[in-house]
Order: C-alpha cells, then structure tokens, then sequence
C-alpha cells in the first residue's frame, strides 16, 4: 500500500518510510562489517602466532566480512523488492 504522499509523485512518495529504514539497515550493516573486518583482520594478521585471542580475532573478521557482503545483500533484496511492489501498483494498465 502507497504511503501518505508528501510529494504527489507516487516515485518518490512510494513506501518512503520503508526505504528510509531499509537504507539506514543497509549503510549499517556495510559501515559495521567493514569495520569489522578492517579492525580484526588487522588485529590477527599482526598479533603474534601464540596469542590468545588470535582465533577470536579472525572469527570476528570473518564476520565483519559477511556483515559487509549481507549488507550488499540486503540492497539488492529491498530494492528489487519495491520495484516490484511498485510496478504491480502503478505499472501499465493500472
């Protein structure tokens, strides 16, 4: 179902609190990942060979790695699921 619009453009008016939070889900999901990963796989790489905590840090570099790629993921997923959303709406013939 559109959403209230703020624009009179169903393009822009569209579902655009679902977008906005889809958005933010997905800036965050990457930003964390990268960082993650950047952080940790720093850490194990440069950390000595008998440290404690080495496995941990590669586990959490692996993580932030799929956090990064769910994140891409998830961008794909929601856009291509509005789209669609949007053409069974206001596609041709409607």
């Amino acid at each position: 179902m559109p959403e209230k619009n703020e624009t009179g453009n169903p393009v822009f008016d569209y579902r655009a609190g679902f977008r906005s939070v889809a958005a933010t889900v997905q800036n965050g999901l990457i930003f964390f990942g990268a960082a993650l990963g950047v952080i940790a796989g720093a850490l194990y790489v440069f950390a000595s060979p008998q440290h404690p905590q080495r496995p941990v840090m590669g586990v959490a570099a692996v993580l932030g790695i799929f956090l990064f790629c769910a994140g891409i993921g998830w961008g794909f997923y929601w856009r291509r699921r509005i789209r669609a959303e949007f053409r069974e709406t206001y596609g041709p013939g409607k």
